[in-house]
């Protein structure tokens, strides 16, 4: 069929009343997009088939940025054969023009490489349970651009590259035991005793107590201060897979801290 196909181009564009320069690229062009098209495709057919998944994740972003930004290469020698330009002379005519658009768009370009580095890199990937400076949430897409976070508010927060890459990253989902977090501020005077408050909490699951591990529950002083605890209530569940599940008990549990921390009195202070 190719071959055939390049008997019949220059038929083709003499009816179409294109150059004749136009032969030489049109046809190989072509070509080359819906070769890596196709290729890009099996590739990622063939990764998902070996590992046995169904949604994309950060190599197939990866692979289809790649892909992108071919077919953008190849469009653009497509246009500039259309006005008879050589890349060579393009490159060298308008070199100090593209110096001065590489500084005026330096931060769009690294914003892009910094998205190809973090969608190839094994730090990142999608579904996630991360932590990006002050940003908290499960990663849901990673273009060129930015990464996705849905928070358990559901909100979706939109960080650029270049942030995520600069930024510290805790990813939680990394961890050999993947643990459960929440974390909340209290006075302590509200609970003096810690003890007793993990036992509360401990108790608050409720219906989720059987989808959780026993004897996982930990509750951790992050910052101690005169008139403020930060503090985080750690618990593993038995199917951490469960996404859904994960949500429905961490909306469950900060609906029980609140009830149980308006709801108990202050102490004085001795």
């Amino acid at each position: 069929a190719l071959i055939f196909a390049n008997q019949r181009s220059h038929e083709i564009i003499l009816n179409f009343g294109l150059p004749r320069r136009l032969e030489i690229v049109l046809f190989p062009v072509l070509i080359s997009m819906v070769g890596m098209l196709l290729l890009s495709n099996i590739i990622i057919w063939a990764y998902r088939r070996g590992k046995n998944k169904k949604a994309a994740d950060a190599l197939e972003l990866g692979i289809q940025h790649v892909a992108t930004l071919v077919l953008i290469g190849l469009a653009a020698v497509l246009i500039l054969s259309v006005f008879n330009i050589s890349v060579k002379e393009a490159l060298t005519s308008l070199s100090l023009i593209a110096v001065a658009i590489v500084l005026i768009t330096k931060d769009y370009i690294s914003n892009t490489l910094n998205g190809m580095i973090l969608t190839f890199s094994a730090n990142l990937n999608i579904g996630d349970f991360v932590m990006i400076g002050t940003a908290k949430g499960r990663v849901i897409d990673m273009t060129l651009k930015s990464v996705q976070l849905l928070t358990d508010d559901d909100d979706v927060v939109i960080i650029p590259n270049n942030t995520v890459y600069n930024e510290t990253l805790i990813n939680y989902s990394k961890r050999e035991v993947k643990k459960s977090s929440i974390e909340f501020e209290m006075d302590p005077k509200v609970y003096p005793n810690l003890k007793e408050l993990q036992q509360v909490i401990t108790t608050s699951f409720g219906p989720f107590e059987s989808d959780i591990e026993a004897d996982s529950y930990i509750l951790k002083v992050v910052r101690a201060d005169k008139d403020l605890l930060a503090l985080k209530f750690q618990y593993v569940l038995k199917n951490p897979a469960d996404k859904k599940l994960e949500l429905d008990i961490r909306r469950h549990m900060m609906r029980s801290l609140i009830a149980t921390l308006y709801a108990q009195p202050s102490q004085p202070t001795p």
